[in-house]
């Protein structure tokens, strides 16, 4: 990043043409320039509706065959691995987020991560399929911090807790990004790794309460635990996102399934809007995942609260975890979040047609302009690749149930590898559905959409808690090589205007280049198309 004092442009690569933005004042950014920014390692891989079924039994069993859409230098995939490579720049502090989306026979369904070849250790997540609901598409989603050392390899397991059990993977993500990269990089968690019960959880109903039983990460970087509170450091102060899973049964008498909420919560008392719900009973395992971009201050908490629609009854948390680490310190990195907190209902006009989810609250955002629930890279915004999370909890007002898939559109491409689904039961049933991913932002046309279709009718369908983030991991220099190659720009002042002038080494396929002003076309300057002669510029 160059800094002039009087004209801020930034230079885009936009079809066959380049852009050059005049607007305001301060700074110029140019794509091409080398800088030691964020080069978090990372590693993404992916089944979209999937078909192949296998018999799992009891023993924990590798889910394959996935796809590989993008990965950094130091990571390789391989069938259904992903795999480190064989040097010390690869080592270190990791999220590795999943999601699950899965038909399957009745059982107790378990989820893990196998490092190295090892069974999956602790978080491991459950969902089950309940009796006479064989085939149902359920999801399930965790999350984990590990160290990773060179060659160990990332792979999605999972096992059923009956012999001979019929499993398909339908859709299934896994992402792989590094998050400790120096000292400034503050990360933590806490988890619940053994049945958690609290008693009349909710009186009266609907009222949140603080869950307890929240033991600290190996991994912490100046956060602690105490209380099931996670409290910042003298030096953790920025910006996080935070990433809550869950695992856990509800109502002591079994006989009505009642809503279960949840919610990360700062400081004890405020919300952070994370919140995620799901209808569960005693013999049902339901799974939600929550994610939120909070800023933090030396001294903050962050604690989980739930709340329960009938008061009085218990809820039995059978794993969960809070990640959280941070994505700003003192250099501004790109990031975004949105969310829905009530009631939103979404008008199905034609079966299995996508249709954008809304209506959204921008929640916080850099580098990002938020519109009609749709998320555009401002003039601010870096190239490079980011983390993608969400989640939906939603019921359908179909009496006989819903297929339901939600999707994530960057630009106007549905990306088959963004995708997730959930069965609903009926127009009772609440299901929790997310799912993750790690895209490259190379253009302003990189837009962000949450979509969702009904594949099974043309019922309504109700949003009841949605979030949508991202953060930059990695800032593209030499991985997104411009095709031009400048090699000198100027602005001065003139008068009451600004003289531009810039010149090219070479230039591919360059039709023109844009001046714009306050986001508006001023002036057009006809480029060299193909050339390795230097090109002279002015304005």
């Amino acid at each position: 990043m160059l800094q002039a004092l009087f004209q801020k442009v930034v230079y885009l690569k936009a079809g066959s043409y380049y852009k050059i933005f005049s607007k305001g004042c301060l700074f110029l950014v140019l794509l091409f320039c080398t800088l030691p920014l964020f080069s978090q390692e990372y590693g993404f891989m992916y089944i979209s509706n999937g078909s192949s079924s296998s018999t799992i039994g009891t023993t924990w069993t590798t889910i394959g065959t996935f796809s590989s859409t993008v990965s950094s230098t130091n990571w390789s995939y391989a069938g259904n691995t992903l795999t480190a490579a064989n040097t010390d720049a690869v080592e270190g502090l990791y999220l590795i987020k999943y999601s699950l989306s899965f038909g399957a026979d009745a059982a107790d369904w378990s989820v893990g991560i196998s490092i190295a070849g090892a069974d999956p250790t602790e978080p491991i997540f459950n969902r089950t399929i309940g009796t006479g609901r064989d085939g149902d598409k359920g999801n399930v989603s965790g999350s984990i911090l590990v160290q990773i050392s060179k060659t160990n390899t990332i792979e999605l397991q999972v096992k059923a807790n009956a012999a001979a059990q019929s499993f398909t993977p339908v859709h299934a993500q896994v992402v792989v990004a590094r998050v400790a990269e120096t000292s400034v990089n503050y990360y933590g968690g806490m988890h619940i790794s053994s049945d958690q019960t609290y008693a009349n959880l909710s009186d009266p109903a609907g009222t949140f309460v603080k869950l307890t039983g929240y033991a600290a990460f190996d991994e912490m970087s100046d956060w602690t635990v105490s209380n099931s509170e996670l409290t910042a450091g003298t030096s953790a102060a920025g910006t996080y996102l935070v990433v809550l899973s869950a695992s856990f049964t509800g109502d002591k008498s079994g006989a009505t399934p009642v809503d279960c909420s949840f919610d990360i919560v700062k400081d004890g008392t405020t919300s952070i809007n994370a919140l995620a719900v799901r209808k569960t009973g005693d013999s049902d395992i339901g799974n939600i995942s929550a994610a939120g971009i909070v800023s933090i201050s030396s001294g903050s908490t962050i604690s989980i609260e739930g709340a329960q629609s009938t008061k009085k009854l218990d809820l039995i948390m059978k794993k969960s975890t809070v990640s959280l680490y941070k994505i700003v310190d003192s250099t501004s990195v790109s990031y975004a979040g949105s969310k829905i907190t009530s009631d939103q209902t979404v008008t199905i006009t034609t079966q299995s047609e996508w249709t954008t989810v809304g209506t959204f609250t921008n929640d916080t955002a850099y580098g990002w302009s938020f519109a009609s629930n749709v998320y555009t890279p401002s003039l601010q915004a870096t190239s490079g690749f980011y983390f993608l999370d969400y989640a939906a909890s939603l019921t359908t007002a179909n009496t006989s149930g819903d297929d339901i898939e939600l999707g994530i559109f960057i630009g106007s491409y549905i990306h088959p590898e963004f995708t997730t689904l959930r069965r609903l039961a009926d127009e009772t049933d609440i299901g929790a559905v997310s799912g993750n991913a790690i895209f490259k932002v190379d253009h302003i046309d990189s837009t962000i959409t949450m979509k969702v279709r009904n594949t099974t009718s043309t019922n309504n369908l109700t949003f009841k808690k949605t979030y949508l983030s991202n953060a930059q991991i990695r800032y593209v220099y030499t991985e997104n090589a411009l095709p031009i190659t400048l090699s000198n720009f100027t602005a001065e002042q003139n008068g009451s205007g600004v003289k531009l002038d810039w010149q090219t080494a070479s230039e591919i396929d360059n039709a023109r280049f844009l001046i714009y002003r306050d986001d508006e076309v001023i002036a057009s300057i006809k480029g060299a198309g193909t050339t390795t002669e230097p090109h002279y510029y002015s304005f």
